[in-house]
């Protein structure tokens, strides 16, 4: 399928797929292992993937979905470094740690949103100035992240301004009408 791999670390993809899981038994994805991939579109990091190291995904211009199955997950700097078309990253409230946040992470208004979400479900396992970080960008970008949270029906996202009082009344009533859909 593309994959090379030594022991359970996943050390390059060489495959032509647009569409792409980790395979089962894979619990590493290395530095660089996807860099440069030309093809690559979608991808599933299915439970089993424990860790993703420096750059894994670097350069791969045409990704565009990433959906992380893990329920938790450590990550190095700069994994999706260069990847413009990315508009779309689900955890499933998995945990995302990203270890030291570099200033390519930071300037990823998307992927920073989701992860800050991710890491605010999950405060027990951050130290106290990485959730107070997750929680400033929130509230720096909380437009932003309101309207991807109404159009995605995250719920979550929404319960974090409502808990911090920082909703307006018609955001209020946009929340209200999106808790009831959910039940």
């Amino acid at each position: 399928n593309g994959c090379i791999s030594f022991g359970k670390t996943l050390v390059s993809y060489v495959g032509s797929d647009s569409i792409f899981e980790i395979p089962e038994g894979i619990e590493k994805i290395a530095g660089y292992s996807f860099c440069g991939c030309e093809h690559l579109q979608e991808l599933v990091v299915p439970e089993w993937v424990s860790e993703i190291a420096d750059f894994a995904f670097a350069n791969c211009t045409k990704l565009r979905t990433v959906e992380f199955l893990c329920r938790k997950l450590e990550m190095g700097p700069c994994i999706f470094f260069n990847c413009p078309r990315l508009s779309r990253i689900n955890t499933h409230s998995g945990l995302v740690c990203p270890g030291p946040l570099d200033r390519q992470t930071m300037c990823d208004k998307k992927f920073m949103r989701t992860l800050s979400l991710s890491c605010l479900g999950n405060k027990d396992a951050f130290e106290a100035s990485q959730t107070e970080h997750f929680e400033s960008f929130l509230k720096e970008e909380k437009e932003y992240v309101m309207d991807y949270a109404i159009e995605a029906g995250d719920v979550f996202a929404l319960l974090f301004y409502l808990d911090h009082d920082l909703l307006t009344e018609e955001e209020l009533r946009k929340y209200l009408e999106l808790a009831s859909a959910f039940g």
